[in-house]
């Protein structure tokens, strides 16, 4: 057994994995995005009740 069958095939082997590896990446990317701009937008909702203010030290300042 030569590697002339077998070697044709590793480019495409090759360009498979990688093009998998990627897509791995890519929904893992989305997933921490639309985690962070959830946690962001809980953040911001929770700045914006006034929860926040009432512990500044303008608020308690005679």
């Amino acid at each position: 057994m030569d590697g002339s069958v077998f070697f044709p095939t590793a480019p495409w082997v090759t360009a498979t994995s990688v093009f998998v590896i990627a897509f791995i990446a890519y929904i893992t990317m989305v997933i921490t995005v639309v985690d962070f701009f959830s946690v962001l937008r809980r953040a911001k909702r929770r700045a914006g009740s006034g929860r926040w203010r009432t512990h500044s030290p303008i608020v308690h300042s005679p």
